[in-house]
């Protein structure tokens, strides 16, 4: 028990530590950098429409952390079930892969979050959807009763880590810096000239963090930590990176809001998986029951 009092201490002053840098960082280097963050902010926005890349990026600036969090939400809570019951393995990936389908059809309907003027985003949220809720049930369905029981923690750890990266620091620090977005009347007249992406909805008037970046870096960063696979850490960075490319594409970023949004993620990711026992749920045992899923998935 004192353990982990000692932990979750050390984890909230480590986020204090952490969001005081990253609002430090924004006060000292905004108007340094600023000059080259419009520059490359401008050469990062198309001044005309592009076919699928527009589709493709709206898609991903607005369901990333949702494919991320909402799948590893389903795989946390099916495997509480299961460990309850201790039976009916079947019934529960069946129930995922139930859910699948159901939060794909609704999303076809365009109930969940709808672009109006880019439907193709929509159809990559379907197969967003599909891949990433597939992929729960299908480890879920796959993974030793061990390797599920560690999968299960690090998920509650990817999604506290999404949280306080991607919600609680950023909406702090957001306040205090009050950088405001690039399309902002304050930015006039240099945003003139930018091109406004279709269906880009902006919530809040500041940009200092990109909360979008720093809640898939929060989310992603525990997962790459824990996992082994190497083409599954590549994609995981990958997917981040194009997170922050998205909101600086939109206009809805600077570019430096959204690397100190990566930086605030990363930190942030890495002090719960460190502070509160991720390194203790990776396993060492190289048994040969475990399934090809376990090792696909980096789960040893």
């Amino acid at each position: 028990m004192q353990d982990r009092v000692v932990r979750i201490f050390l984890f909230l002053c480590g986020f204090l530590l952490v969001a005081w840098i990253v609002y430090a960082l924004g006060k000292l280097l905004i108007p340094v950098t600023d000059r080259a963050d419009k520059a490359i902010l401008a050469a990062c926005n198309p001044d005309h429409y592009v076919p699928v890349l527009d589709q493709f990026v709206r898609a991903l600036t607005d369901y990333t952390n949702f494919l991320i969090a909402a799948p590893l939400f389903s795989f946390a809570i099916a495997s509480l079930l299961y460990r309850l019951v201790r039976k009916g393995k079947t019934v529960f990936a069946g129930l995922l892969a139930a859910e699948t389908v159901i939060i794909a059809i609704l999303a076809a309907l365009g109930k969940i979050w709808p672009n109006n003027t880019y439907v193709l985003s929509n159809v990559f949220l379907v197969i967003g959807i599909l891949l990433a809720f597939c992929a729960a049930a299908v480890a879920f369905d796959r993974m030793t009763d061990d390797a599920m029981r560690r999968f299960f923690w690090i998920s509650l750890l990817a999604l506290l880590s999404g949280y306080m990266a991607g919600s609680v620091s950023t909406e702090w620090i957001k306040k205090a810096v009050a950088r405001p977005r690039p399309l902002n009347s304050a930015n006039a007249p240099w945003n003139e000239h930018l091109r406004i992406v279709p269906d880009e909805n902006l919530h809040g008037r500041n940009s200092y963090p990109s909360g979008h970046t720093s809640g898939t870096f929060g989310l992603l960063t525990p997962l790459f930590l824990f996992i082994r696979n190497r083409k599954g850490r590549a994609a995981l960075i990958g997917w981040g990176v194009l997170q922050g490319y998205a909101r600086v594409y939109t206009a809805a970023h600077f570019p430096f809001c959204c690397l100190m949004g990566a930086v605030l993620g990363l930190s942030i990711g890495t002090l719960v998986f460190f502070t509160l026992g991720g390194p203790y749920l990776r396993g060492q045992e190289r048994s040969p029951a475990d399934t090809t899923a376990n090792r696909s998935f980096g789960v040893a």
